[in-house]
């Protein structure tokens, strides 16, 4: 559609299945209080510096970082001088599963190919980008996940926002469901039934009322939410490539497991 054709390049590659003209139908049509995700989904998100509300989530207090602020604290020299002292250390041990899991992150196509420094010191100037150091988490199950280090890069710091999630309790879809038999008990059942047993009810009851419990998992959820070229910068990871002696550092162009705004940005969509 005609938004579609107007997101930048970068936002085209993680997001080009949305559809912002729907999620701004919707909106409007059930006056939803985030009147910024469309738009957002077509320009992408800003990850650090300020995160305005969105008017879904709880109000928090907090003081806000200024776009000078973050131009001087936390791009620029120290954004240089946190390069090189981030590579002169030692290599992690999981440098190899680093690298090794970084190669079928690329294949997807939620990031750019790995490149050396003094590329992405042409792309965006000395002290215009800041990377985030990769580490891994290993899951329950065994599964391994990259998580973006952006507390010890400073993006996290440097990050300031009006909100915070709110969550929804475990008992929620228990008093969901008490809920909705108790309705039902008082339209389709006489009025003794209060008194009948579980089964009793369960029974009686229309077959449409009967309750189900599931949970949907979205693929790579984070990474299909798009950020702002602005701020492509400093939506970039590093590690250590043992197969090439060197740091490497790739840019994302979708939110990344780590970082502070993600879970306000992210969650957005699937309150709507």
């Amino acid at each position: 559609g005609a938004l579609r054709r107007r997101m930048p390049a970068s936002v085209k590659k993680v997001a080009a299945k949305k559809g912002p003209a729907m999620i701004a139908l919707v909106v409007v049509l059930i006056r939803w209080p985030d009147r910024q995700l469309a738009v957002e989904y077509v320009r992408g998100h800003h990850i650090v510096g300020h995160i305005e509300s969105s008017g879904v989530f709880r109000a928090k207090a907090g003081e806000e970082i200024s776009k000078d602020e973050l131009a001087h604290s936390f791009r620029g020299d120290r954004a240089t001088n946190f390069i090189d002292k981030m590579m002169s250390r030692q290599p992690r041990r999981d440098s190899a599963d680093i690298e090794r899991l970084m190669k079928a992150e690329t294949a997807k196509g939620y990031q750019g190919e790995p490149v050396a420094k003094a590329e992405m010191d042409r792309r965006y100037g000395v002290g215009g980008w800041r990377p985030m150091p990769l580490f891994i988490n290993e899951e329950a199950g065994g599964k391994q996940r990259l998580i973006a280090n952006a507390k010890g890069g400073g993006h996290n710091e440097w990050t300031s926002e009006e909100e915070t999630l709110f969550v929804i309790a475990v008992g929620f879809a228990a008093d969901a469901a008490v809920m909705i038999m108790e309705e039902c008990i008082k339209m389709h059942l006489p009025q003794e039934a209060s008194e009948w047993s579980t089964e009793e009810i369960v029974m009686a009851i229309p077959d449409w009322t009967q309750c189900g419990l599931g949970c949907d998992d979205m693929t790579d959820a984070f990474r299909q939410s798009p950020v702002a070229p602005e701020h492509q910068g400093v939506n970039v990871v590093a590690f250590f490539a043992p197969t090439r002696g060197t740091w490497l550092f790739s840019e994302m162009y979708g939110l990344v497991y780590g970082m502070r705004s993600s879970v306000l940005h992210f969650n957005r969509f699937p309150a709507l």
